[in-house]
């Protein structure tokens, strides 16, 4: 009879240790799957980043450049007034 009790003991820890261990196992699956999310996401943001740098240099270069022609326009605009009209 002990030894009955003493089998029966032993399936149930085994039992327990078994659903500890399937347990422990989603939790890594779950955090490896986290870990890999997060990479995905760090990756999209610095492509965003890139992209977002990317079109901020363009803006500049198009303001910078248009500044420039508005420059210009009023330098030959001052070259080319008659020079009766010249104050």
């Amino acid at each position: 009879m002990a030894r009955l009790l003493g089998e029966q003991s032993e399936q149930q820890e085994l039992k327990v240790v078994g659903r500890e261990f399937a347990t422990a196992r989603h939790a890594v699956f779950a955090a490896t799957e986290a870990a890999r999310a997060a990479a995905e996401s760090t990756a999209a943001a610095e492509s965003i980043m890139t992209t977002a740098a990317g079109s901020t240099q363009a803006v500049m270069a198009a303001a910078a450049a248009e500044t420039v022609f508005a420059v210009m326009t009023v330098m030959v605009a001052a070259h080319c007034v008659p020079e009766g009209m010249q104050g």
